[in-house]
């Protein structure tokens, strides 16, 4: 079985908006509800679990009921950092999910969805219990020091850039939450991460998705004339 947990419980402060970007509307729906619709359309996800911030459980608990369902297995509340979120949310799996089933992370600051490569992602979960899509790094990228001096350069070819979703056998991640540390869900960004911590042997699924995070006004603008264009308004 495979289990989405979508992660939103963030107040995007850097966004500048009056209330969290991802209710922000686009024509008519919330950010979040756009990102749902996109796997709703596909059949292998079994059951959705959504990490809200605490004060749109209830906006957010109509809004999913009604596009997913029976599908929706709950709205969580969201924790005060990242990995605190994400732990709600696979605590909350716990009661729904077995070991062998598959979860996908996807954190909806990440709106396009690669639906083309779900199926790999499944696959490499499955495979190595631990995988995340990835896009390419096209960029030179160089370290810097405290006063952004350049050190030296990074070869590109070395790094690539983290997208979701991430994908996990649940049973390995469910064990890494329940045994993380309070500094890790402090620190930690992504689930992939706190993996890692845990001496995780995660893959890398390439993929050439338009890897669009929103964190400003100008990103949602951005995935506005995507999403456009795309026919998916």
């Amino acid at each position: 079985m495979i289990y989405l947990l979508v992660k939103m419980g963030g107040s995007g402060i850097r966004f500048g908006a009056d209330i969290p970007k991802q209710y922000v509307e686009l024509n008519g729906q919330p950010l979040f509800y756009w990102l749902l619709h996109q796997y709703k359309n596909m059949s292998i996800v079994n059951g959705y679990i959504l990490v809200s911030h605490p004060s749109w459980i209830e906006y957010t608990q109509k809004i999913a009921e009604r596009l997913l369902g029976d599908k929706l297995l709950g709205v969580v509340p969201g924790g005060n950092t990242m990995s605190k979120s994400i732990y709600n949310g696979v605590m909350f799996a716990r009661n729904y999910l077995k070991d062998n089933d598959v979860l996908l992370i996807h954190d909806v600051t990440n709106p396009v969805v690669a639906l083309e490569q779900i199926d790999d992602v499944v696959d490499a979960a499955r495979d190595r219990g631990f995988c995340v899509l990835t896009t390419e790094q096209v960029h030179t990228i160089y370290r810097i020091d405290e006063e952004n001096n350049i050190k030296y350069v990074i070869p590109k070819q070395e790094v690539s850039s983290g997208y979701s979703p991430e994908g996990f056998l649940f049973g390995k991640i469910y064990d890494c939450y329940l045994s993380a540390k309070p500094e890790e869900l402090e620190q930690m960004t992504s689930a992939i991460a706190l993996a890692k911590a845990h001496d995780a042997q995660a893959k890398a699924v390439k993929s050439h998705i338009i890897n669009l995070k929103i964190t400003y006004k100008e990103d949602f603008d951005t995935y506005k004339r995507i999403v456009e264009r795309s026919g998916l308004l």
